[in-house]
């Protein structure tokens, strides 16, 4: 696919994404990540390749909300979250869906209300480009259910790992060759009784369909253990760690960037597009 059909592509697949936070397995994936990530503790700066419609910021704004009000953090030491992605309507949609959430934190959490925020900065950029930061810019890089739909995954992973401070972490999940999703769909309706939470799990389901199809043709590749540790190791990344995640249906790998210098001060070079939220 060329770039615009590329773009077209996950636009449509995103717009029919979003009920996805509704299956406990994903949410289960998306916990997996934020442990993985390590704990949060002062100001770190946290990239997001490939964000989607935002789901993981919406659970890392609603975890660092719980982590404020039982162990409150002083000015500055809130996360600086960067979300990019290159579908324009998905960073509409996570916009919308990180102001709904910071709203909802503020009202039912009172504890948080004028204590501190999170940072959320959204940006449009190509991960099959060079990425728009400069070298040793983030603590954290998360890119979840992304490598295998990349022009050159090698190529990307080297650009988030430059990015990567020495010393920082990049947590990946990429679904298993021949991956079962109905699988995830079954989970589902197995503790659900509503008939229209079955049938927007149906329409999932389908949409996963899409997926499938450019797996067997060739368009997208997913790959076994050794191959993404291989892959990791190959950007030059440190100390591969690979689990099963997203019911036994995905591989989430977490490794170090070697090295300990300091990262430079500062918030992450931004680039136009960008926008803020306060959370």
């Amino acid at each position: 696919m060329d770039k615009t059909e590329n773009i077209e592509f996950w636009r449509d697949y995103l717009d029919h994404f979003h009920y996805i936070v509704n299956f406990s397995d994903y949410w289960q994936l998306l916990d997996h990540i934020y442990r993985l990530i390590g704990t949060l503790d002062g100001s770190q700066r946290i990239l997001d390749a490939g964000c989607g419609n935002g789901n993981f910021g919406t659970f890392l704004m609603v975890n660092q909300a719980y982590r404020q009000r039982n162990h409150p953090l002083s000015a500055g030491e809130w996360p600086y979250y960067v979300a990019i992605d290159f579908v324009p309507s998905a960073l509409a949609q996570a916009r919308l869906n990180f102001k709904k959430v910071a709203a909802e934190i503020g009202g039912k959490i009172s504890a948080v209300a004028g204590m501190g925020h999170m940072t959320m900065s959204l940006s449009v950029a190509d991960l099959n480009m060079p990425l728009p930061f400069r070298d040793n810019q983030f603590d954290r890089i998360i890119s979840n259910l992304v490598i295998a739909y990349l022009q050159d995954p090698l190529f990307t992973l080297r650009e988030l790992m430059r990015v990567l401070a020495p010393g920082g972490r990049l947590v990946a999940t990429n679904l298993k060759p021949q991956a079962d999703l109905s699988q995830i769909y079954r989970n589902f309706v197995g503790v659900t009784e509503r008939p229209e939470e079955v049938e927007e799990a149906r329409q999932l389901l389908n949409n996963s369909g899409k997926i499938k199809q450019g797996e067997s043709e060739g368009i997208f590749r997913f790959f076994d253990r050794q191959e993404l540790a291989v892959l990791l190791l190959s950007c030059g990344a440190q100390n591969p760690r690979i689990y099963s995640t997203f019911a036994n249906q995905a591989y989430i790998a977490v490794v170090e960037k070697p090295g300990t210098a300091p990262v430079e001060s500062g918030t992450p070079a931004e680039i136009p597009s960008s926008s803020e939220i306060r959370a």
